[in-house]
């Protein structure tokens, strides 16, 4: 299974008021997780960042992207394809930024 949340999740911001409600999804799909992981039931999480279908080219925060542009549906579809594939067989209880670099993850 694959959730779609956003980036707020992993990087709460004040102008994204639904980061608790997504942060709190990126919760669920860890204890989903754990719980049905032996079970051989995955669950991970995508994080969508800034997608072009929603923001303006000019827009201030395209350019702290270090991409450098917005990502695309198909971008995130694709990632969506990878997670439910046999190649992400080993993956579960993630959340999985697709956000050009926006957000780094802490390991």
């Amino acid at each position: 299974m694959v959730a779609v949340s956003g980036m707020e999740a992993a990087e709460p911001r004040l102008h994204y008021p639904l980061s608790p409600v997504r942060s709190a999804l990126h919760g669920f799909t860890q204890l989903y997780a754990d719980r049905y992981a032996q079970d051989g039931i995955r669950m991970n999480c995508v994080l969508p960042g800034m997608l072009e279908n929603a923001v303006q080219a000019r827009d201030e925060r395209l350019r702290s992207i270090p991409a450098g542009r917005a990502g695309t549906l198909d971008e995130v579809a694709e990632t969506i394809a990878f997670l439910i594939s046999p190649a992400s067989s080993y993956i579960t209880g993630q959340g999985l930024l697709v956000d050009g670099g926006l957000n780094r993850s802490r390991f």
